[in-house]
């Protein structure tokens, strides 16, 4: 009985310490914010791009290279060779006019991720010199 006990115990300190181990951080707000002409322009310290604060939302910005286009997605690698993976309903505007290799700006809403689906909403897709 004492050692069913002392196994709860341990299996439910185990539990706690996982659930606040993992739990979300709260993050530094460490941008700076503009303001021009009535729209707030947020400018982000991160490598990746810029950010900007409008109306419908943060529109962030990735630059690379277009690695694959395909019916529902496509992939642009970034210069530190981390690969984000767009995915859509309705083809963005520009794309059409894009083949592998080519440099491009991606503007998109949302968040991306190395490892996660893109949760977002894509603006649009440039090509670069």
């Amino acid at each position: 009985m004492k050692k069913r006990v002392l196994l709860m115990l341990t299996v439910l300190t185990a539990s706690a310490g996982v659930m606040i181990g993992c739990s979300p951080k709260p993050q530094q707000d460490t941008n700076e914010e503009i303001i021009q002409e009535g729209e707030v322009i947020q400018e982000d310290n991160a490598e990746d791009g810029k950010q900007q604060m409008t109306e419908e939302g943060e529109v962030s910005e990735v630059k690379g290279t277009m690695e694959e286009i395909k019916d529902f997605m496509f992939i642009v690698t970034d210069d530190d060779n981390a690969g984000y993976a767009f995915s859509f309903e309705e083809k963005p505007e520009g794309l059409d006019e894009l083949a592998v290799g080519d440099k491009v700006i991606v503007k998109y809403t949302g968040t991306i991720s190395e490892f996660d689906p893109f949760m977002g909403e894509i603006v649009s897709v440039e090509k670069i010199d």
